[in-house]
């Protein structure tokens, strides 16, 4: 769980830490890697879900929560130029 907990603040955390940076193409690498980090939260849960740690409700919540903020962060990759 506290690997799920890093890779979904790490989503946030990149893409703030990107809005810093003093380019374009410095922000959107930061929103690559915070797309990255969703991938790597979805990977986690799949191994609580297996490991029995979740229960596949949760998981279901949890991966649809996180497939909103991944296309929020692939629209907001696209929108800067």
């Amino acid at each position: 769980m506290d690997q799920l907990r890093r890779a979904v603040s790490s989503i946030a955390a990149n893409i703030a830490e990107g809005r810093g940076q003093s380019t374009t193409p410095q922000y959107r690498r930061y929103l690559s890697i915070a797309v990255g980090s969703a991938n790597e939260a979805d990977n986690h849960i799949t191994l609580l879900l297996d490991l029995g740690i979740l229960d596949p409700q949760t998981a279901l919540d949890f991966r649809d929560e996180l497939s909103v903020i991944r296309r929020m962060t692939l629209a907001l990759h696209k929108s800067v130029e």
